[in-house]
């Protein structure tokens, strides 16, 4: 799937740029402006199914286990050790509980990202539906839709908060994912930016390229902020299964 999506997505952009090219105030392209409409938002399609053939896949279980840090082994207790005191027991418990605590945050915390970001991911999808009919009114509201998604999606996660309890180490991992996801969806923004400016006539090779590079650069941004998330999971002590 991931190698039909690049080669639909490099056919796209080509049909985009000849529909593009058509659209030159030449004598000669005059009587051929319908099957430049045509190519153009035929080529959009195409490059924005290129673009999500491929969607964002969380690192492999057995990845994330093996970038965890192996465990201490435990050091057997010499017979001279002194018993644990009932206030040590408690303090234990009350660590042991602050520690699930704040294993239950990143979990939420990565389900308000996927939460915040749905309807930006669904609005790419919508688009490349828009633009295959060639109908230039709803690719550009779809296109405005999805510009307005994608813009509430950056914000809402940048707002999100690390969870409280953690080590220097993972505290910055979370951080790290969370200006990641963030970026990415601004990113996703920009291309929705310029593929309305595409479907009101504005054609230009620097728009279509532009357009281009934001979406693809908000594709690799979203599929890298999953997997930074769960490179986190593992310095928080998150099962990864709990992020499925």
């Amino acid at each position: 799937m991931e190698t039909l999506g690049a080669v639909v997505g490099s056919l796209g952009f080509i049909t985009l740029l000849v529909g593009v090219v058509m659209f030159i105030p030449v004598q000669v392209f005059r009587a051929r402006r319908r099957w430049a409409l045509r190519l153009t938002f035929g080529g959009l399609a195409a490059v924005i199914f290129g673009l999500v053939a491929s969607p964002p896949k969380p690192i492999p279980e057995t990845a994330v286990k093996a970038t965890a840090p192996s465990a201490t082994p435990a050091i057997a207790a010499s017979p001279s050790s002194p018993p644990k005191t009932a206030g040590a027991s408690a303090v234990e418990k009350a660590k042991d509980a602050s520690s699930e605590q704040t294993k239950r945050e990143f979990v939420e915390l990565y389900r308000q990202v996927l939460k915040s970001g749905g309807p930006c991911d669904k609005a790419i999808g919508a688009m490349a539906i828009a633009a295959k009919t060639g109908d230039q009114y709803a690719t550009y509201q779809v296109a405005k839709e999805g510009e307005e998604a994608c813009g509430q999606a950056s914000t809402a996660i940048q707002d999100l908060q690390v969870p409280s309890g953690l080590s220097n180490e993972a505290a910055s991992a979370v951080e790290k994912g969370i200006k990641t996801c963030s970026s990415a969806y601004v990113f996703r923004q920009m291309g929705m930016q310029k593929a309305m400016q595409v479907a009101d006539g504005d054609g230009k090779p620097s728009v279509v390229s532009d357009m281009v590079d934001n979406l693809k650069t908000g594709q690799t941004g979203v599929m890298l902020c999953v997997a930074e998330l769960f490179e986190a999971s593992s310095k928080v002590g998150v099962d990864t299964k709990l992020m499925k």
